[in-house]
């Protein structure tokens, strides 16, 4: 291949990128959040966007690493499928810089809560965000990885208020009522 054949398939493909992705940014963005979906599945599978993103973007190199094993086989490939997968792969390679190049978010992910084995609590971890000026809570875990949690979030934000909450069981049906544990507030 020539450089300027090579040069003409990348001037295509940046192309087809930015109609691509400018046409699926109705699909799946709002107006004021480019990378909504993303962090709407983070939230709902208790991930970060970029874990979401990494595992909806496997899903177009799985379509890639099938047209190649396929080519290999002597099974022709059609330019409108090898446009499709590997500019559908590539997109969500820009998007995942996309992702990296904005402020991580408070967002609380939507995950299941850990379950605790027969006659163990659970707890989560508040942190007080002073942006937000709201806390931000970790999903249900055992006391092991909840301690491990709060010393984290002391360290690392030594100036915030910290709690670590035991979930108790009440009644049943009704849920369950939190029980203060350890508390670090600003300036203790």
């Amino acid at each position: 291949m020539t450089a300027k054949e090579f040069e003409q398939i990348l001037k295509a493909r940046t192309q087809k990128m930015v109609l691509t992705l400018g046409r699926k940014a109705g699909e799946y963005a709002t107006a004021d959040d480019r990378l909504h979906t993303f962090k709407e599945a983070a939230r709902l599978g208790g991930l970060t966007p970029a874990e979401a993103l990494m595992g909806m973007w496997l899903k177009h190199v799985v379509s890639v690493c099938d047209m190649v094993r396929e080519q290999s086989a002597g099974k022709p490939i059609t330019q409108d499928r090898v446009d499709d997968k590997i500019g559908d792969a590539i997109n969500y390679l820009v998007l995942l810089e996309a992702v990296f190049a904005e402020k991580p978010t408070t967002a609380e992910p939507a995950a299941p809560p850990e379950t605790a084995g027969k006659g163990e609590s659970l707890y989560v971890v508040q942190v007080f965000d002073e942006e937000a000026r709201r806390y931000r809570e970790t999903w249900p875990m055992t006391l092991g990885k909840a301690t491990e949690e709060y010393r984290r979030e002391r360290a690392t934000k030594p100036d915030a208020e910290v709690r670590l909450i035991h979930l108790v069981k009440s009644m049943p049906r009704s849920g369950v009522r939190c029980k203060e544990v350890l508390s670090r507030h600003a300036g203790d």
